[in-house]
């Protein structure tokens, strides 16, 4: 029923969000998704970047441009959700921070929403489009293979089979890569299902004490 009625007025609704918490729900969510994605997306690009030809290559950065792209497309809609509630506020509150009207607000939060959508939008092709190049065998080249981006044309090299060493070295690598991205996996499980358990135990206890 209070999604039916009336919105409040604006110095209710600011003094509300602002003392319900939504900032530091806000924080902890960000916290828990940039962790998983890091320790998913993150670990890829570091088992890749580590695995002979080590340095920055085709696999790594294509990774790496994964990453930062999803990163920058939360950010902006984080951002687009800060604005979008300012454009909510009357005049004289929300302009008292960057002096400017509520439609502009409205209008670059709606701008801002839809770049981080194309952002997004971008990403997931790239994700896409990346794994069918490397099923389709296009970055097993002897360009892409010695890593000429990250260490330079003049000290590029291809290594044509791996030593006792790099095999050394690649296993304990993976080993700690997959440890690492189970570990934020299970986190990151683990702090949903708690934080379910605990929001359904203090509606009950919320409905023991109204009854």
């Amino acid at each position: 029923m209070n999604y039916c009625l009336s919105p409040p007025p604006a110095e209710e609704t600011e003094r509300s969000w602002a003392l319900s918490g939504v900032f530091t729900r806000m924080a902890i969510a960000s916290f828990m998704a940039i962790m998983l994605q890091r320790g998913t997306t993150g670990v890829v690009v570091i088992i890749v970047f580590f695995t002979p030809t080590h340095g920055l290559g085709y696999r790594s950065g294509g990774y790496l441009l994964d990453a930062v792209a999803s990163t920058v497309a939360w950010f902006i809609l984080v951002l687009s959700s800060v604005l979008a509630y300012h454009a909510v506020l009357k005049p004289s509150i929300s302009s008292y921070a960057f002096r400017i009207s509520t439609d502009s607000y409205r209008w670059l939060a709606l701008a801002i929403n839809m770049l981080g959508k194309v952002v997004a939008m971008l990403n997931a092709c790239w994700v896409l489009s990346s794994t069918v190049l490397q099923f389709g065998n296009v970055f097993n080249t002897c360009f892409c293979n010695s890593s000429v981006y990250g260490r330079s044309v003049e000290r590029a090299y291809n290594v044509l089979m791996l030593n006792r060493a790099d095999r050394e070295q690649v296993q304990w690598v993976w080993i700690g890569g997959i440890s690492m991205s189970l570990i934020s996996a299970v986190l990151f499980v683990a702090f949903v299902w708690f934080h379910e358990r605990r929001t359904r135990w203090k509606r009950l206890l919320r409905r023991m004490t109204v009854c």
